[in-house]
């Protein structure tokens, strides 16, 4: 594929909404990710405790 020719080429409006997309993906996956992170922190802290008491 030519990245010269791009934007003369037809195919850049689906190029455009492509790479839309995938940011969109992106951004929502990372988003649901740093999310169930966070659950996942907050549910081994209460399971163990960082600091028992001995």
């Amino acid at each position: 594929m030519d990245f010269l020719n791009l934007h003369a080429s037809p195919s850049s409006q689906l190029w455009m909404e492509v790479m839309y997309l995938f940011r969109a993906s992106v951004f929502t996956f990372s988003k649901y990710l740093s999310t169930s992170a966070k659950f996942s922190l907050l549910f081994s802290l209460m399971i163990s405790p960082p600091s028992p008491r001995s």
